[in-house]
């Protein structure tokens, strides 16, 4: 992660949203854990609720360039432009 990146991953961590640092492509920058009971997740990214993320979520990923994918129903991979 680049130093823009590496601020969005602290920001949403900070804010209580589930991120996770890839370990391998598939997973892009980094991802957002969406199995959880973290109301902080739900509320920024949900398949079935918040399909298209929060304004927060998007706006901090838009900042460093990033936007998010879902992957499938459990996880949203976080990308670069």
């Amino acid at each position: 992660m680049n130093a823009k990146q590496q601020k969005a991953f602290d920001t949403l961590k900070a804010k209580g949203i589930n991120v996770r640092e890839s370990e391998s492509e598939n997973y892009g920058v980094f991802w957002i854990d969406c199995e959880t009971d973290s109301i902080e997740t739900i509320m920024a990214l949900d398949y079935y609720d918040n399909m298209g993320g929060s304004d927060f979520l998007n706006e901090t990923l838009k900042k460093a360039d990033l936007y998010f994918e879902w992957y499938n129903a459990a996880y949203a991979t976080v990308n670069d432009d």
